[in-house]
């Protein structure tokens, strides 16, 4: 529709919307597998934080059961990070994970968004 001007009205749009990262979460964890972050596409890195002092944690991707000692294991007061590249690594995909002993044991997750 044009204005009394004859002129079609515009927009100028922005497609940039900036997205509050990382994002942090916890997941409490025991010795069976369960899940500690669920799949994310604006995911482009995760980063996994062990804030204990005696408890050995592992992670896997969503689609395998977790085992301690067996895939990503992050040992006390240790992290773990995939950076992805921005265009064709992006670690995006669910997360499980346990503890090799104990219940309700901290994995502290960051998202990179």
């Amino acid at each position: 529709m044009a204005n009394a001007n004859g002129i079609q009205p515009t927009i100028q749009q922005n497609l940039n919307v900036q997205i509050a990262s990382p994002a942090g979460s916890l997941a409490l964890l025991g010795t069976g597998s369960s899940a500690v972050i669920g799949a994310n596409a604006a995911r482009r890195g995760i980063i996994f934080i062990n804030p204990t002092t005696d408890r050995i944690i592992t992670a896997v991707p969503a689609n395998q059961t977790a085992v301690a000692g067996q895939g990503v294991v992050i040992y006390p007061g240790a992290q773990v990070s995939f950076i992805g590249d921005g265009r064709l690594i992006n670690y995006n995909c669910g997360w499980n994970g346990c503890a090799d002993g104990g219940s309700n044991v901290p994995l502290q997750i960051l998202e990179l968004l």
